[in-house]
């Protein structure tokens, strides 16, 4: 069946918030909320474990609920019911977490989305009658009890796969004495070499030419992404030519994210590589990959955190690079052990994609569940 209805305003209170400013306000317990997440904290409060709806500033994540005390800035407001005989306050929350997107569509303006209140007034409620409505919340209710506990034991699925690469590299370091293997030095096995800025008054191309410009942004476990690659004239590739990296090198970050290491694709063979890096060359008695792992541990990260220059922001010397100590089996156990890091790091990788997805299904299964349940 389908429920009658009563407009919002016919049905409900809607109250503001309450302006408050942080240079002119007494900081204290209670955290403020607006449009948005909680900001500062004041020493009162105006609201206590309600939803809220942004007003100013809003965004798709518009209607959200905060538990305790806490003050509500006029920037957001709260709804109650009028009559808790016709419908409970408890009921109307559910339904507005269900109208969010429609919340979120009554939103005008452009750089920032302002609440059309009056708009809001007249949405139609769903009014079943109020033992009707303590059931449905109480299906509701059950229902995303069973789907917190499936993104809790998914969130924690994750996470174990995103460790399973880490134990298996600081395996190979803490077992490296009893396997009778040396810890050298890492300038002992390459040389090391930086990237290169732009030169002063150069700019990237505008589109795409035959000089790619490898930055730390495009690095990624391993890799590079190339979807947002930046490209250098003829002009600047001819000040900074001796500045490339080769596919058959490691390169390392230095400069903002510390130690993030990979390989180059062969299509990036010879592209430049920003200051902000630097590649480890002319490899001696050590496996491309093998060396790329050993620099992503968390045992060799652990050095590198140590030996950090302080400028405007934290960075690696290249000298400091050639100093740290991996452990050094023969080369044709090295990839041995390449060979299962891989296939552990290409497992890893499918369990956090599907973990992902699945926690993806679940918020979906939720805003399902939620508009079949008012629409009886």
């Amino acid at each position: 069946m389908t429920y009658p209805t009563k407009k919002l305003e016919e049905v409900a209170e809607v109250e503001y918030g309450t302006r408050v400013v942080k240079s002119r306000n007494e900081p204290g317990d209670y955290y403020v909320y607006g449009g948005g997440g909680k900001t500062f904290t004041t020493s009162s409060w105006n609201r206590e474990s309600c939803v809220i709806i942004s007003r100013f500033g809003m965004s798709e994540n518009c209607v959200r609920r905060v538990d305790g005390r806490f003050f509500l800035n006029d920037s957001g407001l709260s709804v109650r019911s009028k009559d808790e005989q016709e419908m409970t306050t408890h009921y109307l929350d559910w339904i507005l977490f269900t109208f969010q997107s429609k919340i979120y569509a009554l939103g005008r303006g452009q750089a920032q989305k302002n609440l059309d209140v009056d708009r809001f007034r007249e949405l139609e409620i769903p009014m079943p009658p109020i033992a009707e409505q303590g059931e449905i919340i109480a299906r509701i209710e059950k229902q995303f009890a069973k789907i917190d506990e499936a993104a809790r034991l998914r969130a924690e699925s994750e996470k174990l796969a995103a460790e399973l690469l880490p134990a298996a590299l600081h395996e190979i370091f803490s077992s490296a004495e009893s396997k009778g293997w040396k810890m050298v030095a890492v300038g002992d096995l390459c040389d090391i070499k930086g990237g290169k800025r732009l030169p002063k008054g150069h700019v990237f191309a505008t589109g795409e030419t035959k000089y790619p410009y490898i930055r730390v942004a495009d690095f990624v476990p391993y890799g590079i992404d190339q979807s947002s690659l930046k490209y250098i004239t003829d002009e600047t590739f001819k000040s900074i030519s001796r500045y490339t990296i080769s596919k058959h090198d490691v390169f390392i970050s230095i400069a903002g994210t510390i130690g993030s290491a990979g390989i180059i694709p062969e299509n990036l063979d010879g592209a430049n590589l920003t200051e902000n890096a630097a590649k480890l060359t002319n490899l001696k008695n050590v496996d491309q990959r093998y060396l790329m792992f050993m620099l992503t541990s968390k045992d060799a990260k652990l050095q590198m955190t140590g030996d950090m220059i302080q400028t405007t922001i934290a960075k690696l010397g290249l000298f400091r690079i050639a100093r740290l100590k991996i452990p050094l089996p023969p080369l044709a156990q090295q990839k041995v052990i390449v060979k299962k890091l891989d296939a552990l790091s290409t497992k890893a990788r499918a369990l956090r994609d599907l973990q992902s997805s699945q926690s993806t299904d679940l918020k979906v299964l939720k805003h399902s569940i939620l508009h079949q349940a008012f629409s009886q």
